[in-house]
């Protein structure tokens, strides 16, 4: 669910460059340690700069590392890839720094009221998972654009 919506979300906003900037938060929770990984593999990406080429390999191969019992295998490879410092990447993943990123992002969006992923808000309101449809999101981005003063 959460590749499919990703691929609406950043679909339109590349519709209105200047007015939507996506940020993503990490919200890995329950037994989901492959997904905790996916997320320590992204921020240990970000500390050398790469965190979105990382992040687009997390969803381009989370099909395979999603499944496997050497799920972190795929995160070195793909930081390999796309020319990490493959010692420092393992050492920031595994670093105190890392996972306390990541529980700031999940304590804020529990605080936020975010039960599952994917979740998205839009100026600081929930979008109902059904309209994160590429006309819901383009109606609601272009209501918010016109209530703005210009």
């Amino acid at each position: 669910a959460c590749a499919k919506k990703r691929t609406v979300v950043e679909g339109v906003a590349k519709e209105y460059p200047a007015d939507v900037a996506v940020i993503v938060r990490h919200f890995p929770v329950g037994e989901r340690i492959r997904a905790f990984d996916a997320s320590l593999a992204a921020e240990a990406a970000g500390a050398q700069g790469r965190f979105w080429e990382m992040y687009e390999r997390i969803f381009q191969g989370q099909p395979d590392w999603s499944t496997s019992d050497d799920h972190r295998s795929y995160f070195d490879r793909d930081a390999a890839e796309i020319g990490l410092d493959l010692p420092r990447f393992k050492a920031d993943m595994d670093s105190e720094a890392a996972k306390s990123r990541i529980g700031a992002d999940i304590a804020r969006g529990r605080s936020a009221g975010v039960a599952k992923t994917p979740s998205l808000f839009l100026n600081g309101r929930p979008v109902p998972f059904s309209q994160i449809t590429v006309e819901d999101l383009t109606t609601l981005i272009n209501q918010q654009l016109t209530a703005l003063p210009r």
